[in-house]
């Protein structure tokens, strides 16, 4: 069976759908399906590829600074159309990949199925303030085009996928999904399988900077105004336990907002003392989970998310997480939620203080992860739902 993936992103270019992507596409490869994705180009990264046995496809695609599509869209458009896939899963809304194809979705061949990872556009308010006037602004129009994307544009494309995904029964596109698309499944996201390997060993943050303490609180999300890191250095500083945990941030490469992180820990250093904080990135995959498991917290403090896959990770090293009320993290076992981020610090004190928590967290993180959120099951799932869609 001839499968292809259509996704924005795409390896090497992580965040964390292609992470999904990756895991799912590689996992039907190795069930001896052919499996391929399509994606948008990425800094030098060749046109076609082959990535641990799936064929990547990229092409020149590309929002221009009034977010209209530009570039190589109708040789993208045409080999979508002409590759004549058996299964076709597209991946989220609101992105180039995705929309370019709208229009023509009944002139593509195969089974289509919509996989959502969450409709952010859904949960904008028409004004909210988002730390100062140009976000705020930016908000309130991305408002305006989310009403007529999610009323219009893609509503009346629903009709033609034959199936969609969610990631949970609280996924902010489920009751959209049900209502608009005649079969809708759930199907949870997974950490990866380095994550479950019982030799973790501890120390690879050892490669990248020398903390000042024995401990370390750790977050692990891009540099952005959605993920707030920001407020969470804040929340650090306000925290008596900063005086002799250390906090690091990963992100994927430095953004301006890594750079105003940056000015932000110099304006905290003043106001504060002393404190020792490590905003990193370009940290190598296969040592995060060595670093996970060293750390004493996970620390959350997105203004969205739908399912982060990176509590699951904490979770799978036994590590306790504090997050904001963002995505299923109210439905995962292996931390607190807080419903404002100025809660962050006392709830850092109070759990590091309180061992019995500290423990009871770790423990049922872990057999939760173990449990519910490995690949394979995740394939598996996958797997079944398509065989159903093909006999649709």
């Amino acid at each position: 069976m001839k499968i292809l993936f259509v996704s924005e992103n795409y390896f090497p270019n992580v965040s964390g759908v292609p992470v999904v992507v990756k895991y799912l596409a590689e996992g039907l490869y190795k069930k001896s399906y052919d499996v391929s994705i399509v994606t948008k180009s990425f800094q030098g990264e060749p046109v076609r590829d082959v990535i641990n046995g799936v064929k990547v496809w990229r092409f020149q695609i590309y929002l221009n600074k009034f977010h209209r599509p530009k570039g190589r869209l109708n040789d993208y458009v045409d080999f979508v159309k002409n590759f004549g896939a058996d299964i076709i899963i597209i991946e989220c809304s609101q992105c180039i990949t995705t929309d370019v194809l709208l229009p023509y979705l009944h002139e593509i061949p195969g089974k289509k199925i919509f996989h959502s990872h969450g409709f952010s556009g859904l949960e904008l308010n028409f004004f909210q303030w988002r730390g100062d006037l140009l976000h705020t602004i930016g908000n309130t129009w991305n408002w305006i085009v989310s009403k007529w994307y999610f009323n219009y544009s893609l509503k009346r494309s629903m009709k033609y996928f034959d199936a969609s995904l969610c990631l949970s029964e609280v996924d902010s596109s489920r009751i959209y999904l049900q209502r608009y698309v005649a079969n809708s499944f759930i199907l949870d996201n997974a950490a990866d399988n380095i994550f479950f390997d019982h030799n973790v060993e501890l120390g690879a943050i050892k490669k990248y900077t020398t903390l000042e303490n024995n401990h370390y609180m750790v977050s692990c999300a891009n540099y952005t105004v959605i993920k707030n890191q920001k407020n969470m250095i804040l929340q650090y500083y306000k925290s008596q336990a900063s005086k002799k945990i250390s906090l690091i941030c990963i992100g994927s490469y430095p953004t301006e907002y890594y750079r105003e992180c940056c000015r932000y820990v110099d304006c905290l250093e003043n106001k504060y003392g002393h404190r020792d904080v490590r905003l990193l990135y370009g940290i190598d995959r296969k040592d995060i989970p060595s670093i996970m498991k060293g750390a004493s917290l996970y620390l959350v403090t997105s203004r969205y998310e739908q399912y982060s896959i990176s509590i699951i990770e904490a979770m799978s090293q036994g590590v306790p997480f504090v997050s904001t009320n963002v995505g299923n993290a109210r439905l995962l076992p292996g931390g607190q939620v807080i419903d404002n981020t100025n809660q962050l610090f006392t709830t850092i004190d109070q759990i590091l203080a309180n061992k019995e928590l500290y423990e009871n967290y770790s423990q049922l993180g872990r057999k939760f992860a173990y449990t519910h959120c490995r690949i394979e099951p995740t394939v598996e799932k996958l797997e079944t739902i398509i065989q159903s869609v093909i006999k649709m």
